[in-house]
């Protein structure tokens, strides 16, 4: 069992730090064509819902399986990140393939969450990775 939870906990840090990078590319980019050709690298149109469901999944699996000595860093805070996470995935999906009204209220809702969500998710994923010992084995 020990095994699957440190695999565990290593998938749901990566998927933390991998997501932080992705939401914040906005920022880390100058210009627009940079952005474009780095973007294709990261969750593309049709990859973004499978990469929520991903998610969301890494988040049950912590519910489910805790292991951790600091309970906020190592559990609850990285759980509460991975569902944020899965959820802007999510509507992401929505932003590329949704028309009218779901397009304008999923875009606004992105554009106001994604950078700071993104420094969450990558700080959230490199304090999970110290805090439940993954660094460390």
């Amino acid at each position: 069992m020990r095994p699957m939870k440190d695999a565990l906990l290593a998938m749901s840090a990566m998927y933390l730090v991998f997501t932080g990078f992705a939401f914040l590319l906005p920022v880390l980019v100058k210009n627009k064509e940079d952005y474009d050709i780095i973007k294709t690298y990261f969750f593309g149109g049709a990859a973004r819902l499978p990469a929520g469901v991903a998610g969301f999944i890494l988040a049950l699996g912590l519910f489910f399986y805790p292991k951790g000595n600091v309970v906020f860093f190592s559990d609850l805070l990285p759980l509460a990140v991975l569902l944020a996470d899965s959820l802007v995935l999510a509507m992401g999906r929505l932003r590329v393939s949704g028309t009218g009204d779901r397009l304008e209220k999923a875009g606004m809702i992105l554009n106001n969450l994604q950078i700071p969500l993104g420094g969450i998710s990558l700080a959230t994923g490199f304090l999970h990775g110290l805090a439940s010992g993954i660094l460390f084995l």
